[in-house]
């Protein structure tokens, strides 16, 4: 799951471009919160697996907290190298 970045898809769909990583996150609570007593999963054990994508900080955050894994999508691998570049304070 991830937001995408092109701005001429949420012109066309209505969608108010800031608006959508506060509700991916809604949406991404509301998906553990609803398996999270549950054995309904692929594999029994809760909610599905997610994959989360996306190159900036606001996905690697969500990767972390509700993704079985990452995924750069369509960043290239300069983009990916960049990422990695961590602020130390």
């Amino acid at each position: 799951m991830g937001l995408g970045a092109r701005g001429d898809d949420y012109d066309a769909s209505g969608v108010e471009h800031r608006e959508i990583g506060s509700k991916l996150d809604g949406l991404l609570d509301g998906l553990v919160k609803t398996f999270e007593d549950s054995a309904i999963g692929p594999d029994g054990s809760g909610a599905p697996k997610i994959l989360i994508g996306g190159s900036v900080e606001a996905s690697f955050r969500r990767a972390a907290r509700y993704g079985e894994g990452w995924i750069a999508g369509g960043a290239t691998p300069e983009q990916f190298a960049s990422s990695l570049k961590w602020p130390t304070a």
